[in-house]
């Protein structure tokens, strides 16, 4: 079989300080040596990554594939995933996985779909019909009556994104349905919240939150909770939520259940980020009202003052966002813009954001050992980047000029490296 062997390449395993002047051999879909010196042979297809970047594919953890549409001031009107004929949503969910990537995000985690768009990826990929990243299909969103945005007398049969049950029998229900229709990941909304103002009250009661998170996990499924506010995000870690998204109000008592538990957690900053204008200084068209920043504000400080605190505990920690809105559009490169926010705005290390999106996505993916790391026997899933991110981690937000090569089991999906004569 003839191999793929990179030379002298700087590796950042998504673990450890990167490793200069090391060996990568891929023989069919697996990395089968990372040493100092390989015997070459004959057939081997060569490349000299001399002064460029080796790492594991990287991995977002919240994703919704299909968001192009959304307009904040059409939520009134229309569910979220009805703003489009499905199709149309599908082909944006293509494009998409192509955006990833040309990134170098090899392994993704969906925060909800409509219309099963995850589990359609998915087949299409299987059938190598599209090309996208690894992928963990989630449910649409799972929430009570009364609690959706759109004017009720804009009511209509396509709810979207958007599916509605009362009571813990109906929970079941649906979760089983949503199982069967090829979720990997249920969703619940347990609360509103994050970037948007709004009264703390309880979107789903306890006995439901027990119901979704007892037939998922008897089903072998995992549950992933939308909660910001702080009373809600602790009953989802204690009823045994296996992932909180955006969880504004955590505290310290929360951080110290969810690393005794493992509970994975999205802290999600970077739209808060270009909404507040915190990095760039101005808030962009189609980000915060005026009256808005003021909540929004607090569940940015409080987040910026917690990550640290979370990741120094153990908690694991992933990257994403609502990419697709307005202000941080699915484009090339746009994922990996959360780093520098937690790097520049929490004191988080460039390597440890490196360690969220490598090997806790394994570890969220069930992989671990397998994919998020470069070593003998795991997936050959690797970027080649021109420059050193633990050094500079803003190089991975411009995949043009930085990922010279995606690399996904085994085969190139992009390469602009020259073999060695």
């Amino acid at each position: 079989m003839t191999r793929t062997v990179f030379t002298h390449a700087n590796v950042l395993d998504g673990e450890h300080p990167a490793q200069p002047d090391v060996t990568v051999v891929v023989e069919g879909q697996r990395i089968t040596a990372v040493a100092s010196h390989v015997e070459s042979r004959p057939d081997d297809v060569v490349y000299d990554v001399t002064g460029k970047t080796m790492l594991p594919g990287l991995g977002t953890g919240h994703l919704h594939a299909e968001f192009h549409h959304i307009d904040m001031a059409l939520l009134e009107h229309v569910y979220g995933g009805a703003e489009r004929p499905a199709g149309v949503l599908m082909a944006v969910a293509i494009n998409t996985c192509r955006n990833l990537l040309e990134s170098g995000y090899t392994m993704a985690a969906s925060a909800a779909s409509s219309n099963d768009i995850d589990a359609c990826l998915k087949m299409s990929m299987d059938e190598g019909l599209i090309q996208g990243p690894r992928l963990l299909a989630c449910s649409p969103h799972l929430e009570t009556t009364g609690n959706e945005r759109p004017h009720w007398w804009y009511d209509s049969r396509n709810t979207g994104m958007q599916v509605f049950v009362d009571g813990p029998e109906e929970m079941r229900k649906a979760v089983r349905t949503q199982v069967r229709r090829g979720a990997d990941w249920i969703k619940i909304l347990p609360t509103g919240g994050h970037g948007i103002t709004e009264p703390h009250f309880r979107r789903l009661s306890s006995d439901e939150i027990a119901a979704a998170v007892q037939t998922a996990h008897d089903l072998g499924k995992r549950v992933r909770a939308h909660a910001s506010w702080r009373e809600l995000i602790a009953e989802c870690v204690d009823a045994g939520v296996d992932l909180i998204d955006h969880g504004d109000e955590v505290d310290e008592r929360i951080v110290e259940a969810m690393a005794e538990r493992g509970t994975f957690w999205v802290p999600s900053m970077r739209v808060l980020d270009v909404a507040l204008g915190v990095s760039d200084g101005a808030v962009p068209d189609g980000a915060l009202d005026a009256e808005l920043t003021k909540g929004v504000r607090d569940e940015w400080d409080n987040l910026a003052k917690m990550v640290p605190i979370a990741n120094e505990a153990g908690v694991k920690i992933l990257p994403g966002d609502d990419y697709g809105v307005p202000i941080v559009p699915h484009i090339p490169g746009v994922y990996s813009t959360e780093f520098s926010t937690y790097v520049n705005h929490t004191g988080v290390g460039a390597l440890d954001t490196i360690r969220w999106a490598t090997r806790h996505m394994a570890e969220l993916m069930q992989m671990e050992g397998v994919l998020g790391t470069i070593a003998p026997n795991a997936l050959a899933d690797l970027i080649v980047l021109r420059e050193d991110p633990s050094r500079d981690i803003s190089v991975l937000q411009d995949p043009a000029a930085n990922v010279l090569a995606v690399m996904k089991d085994g085969a190139f999906f992009s390469n602009a490296l020259d073999p060695a004569a």
